[in-house]
């Protein structure tokens, strides 16, 4: 049986998510305290060494995901804050310098708080969703993937005939199909009514 370790994050509140990338080399965690942390594995010692850690949102920070590799090192974010925030790995910063991951795009389009974020298989381009508490899927492309500073929203598509409670618990989430033998198909979880 394998053995656990535990290491500290450092994070001060609540951990919303924990992402690896795509190699399981990096990963990345989120949280209540607007910040996100991303830590590198040690080839030789197989500890977790923190690679960077800044305040990434201006309210909890509850998903994250790393773009596929053929991107660059890529990871978004998104917040109760309503934004999604594209970031870019910046290797010519130091670790640990707070300005290791630079800010590539806020997407604000949402006057909700966003609940989950995906980027879709690399061979459906670079490409990322979102839903959050107004039930709406919105689907943004890098149509020219060279400038992750410009995203185009491709799709918007209402998931509920009304934005949930605010003082209600509600869960969001969505995921892509990775197969690459149909068509694009995005499975949503929305609590609430829906409207089909």
């Amino acid at each position: 049986m394998k053995q656990t370790t535990p290491f500290p994050t450092g994070h001060s509140e609540l951990i919303h998510d924990v992402e690896y990338d795509f190699y399981g080399k990096q990963l990345a965690t989120c949280s209540s305290d607007q910040h996100i942390k991303v830590f590198d594995l040690d080839p030789t010692t197989q500890e977790w060494i923190l690679n960077d850690s800044w305040k990434a949102h201006d309210s909890s920070i509850v998903k994250i995901a790393f773009a596929s590799p053929q991107f660059g090192h890529i990871l978004v974010s998104v917040s109760y804050d309503r934004t999604l925030k594209v970031w870019e790995e910046n290797f010519d910063e130091q670790v640990g310098s707070q300005r290791r991951w630079k800010k590539l795009a806020t997407i604000s389009d949402s006057r909700y708080p966003l609940y989950d974020v995906a980027f879709a298989p690399s061979h459906l381009g670079l490409r990322v969703g979102t839903i959050g508490s107004d039930g709406i899927l919105r689907i943004y492309d890098a149509l020219e993937p060279s400038d992750l500073r410009n995203w185009t929203m491709t799709a918007e598509l209402q998931m509920l005939q009304a934005p949930s409670d605010q003082n209600v618990p509600s869960d969001f989430c969505l995921t892509w199909s990775p197969s690459r033998f149909s068509s694009e198909k995005i499975l949503i979880c929305c609590l609430g009514s829906f409207h089909g």
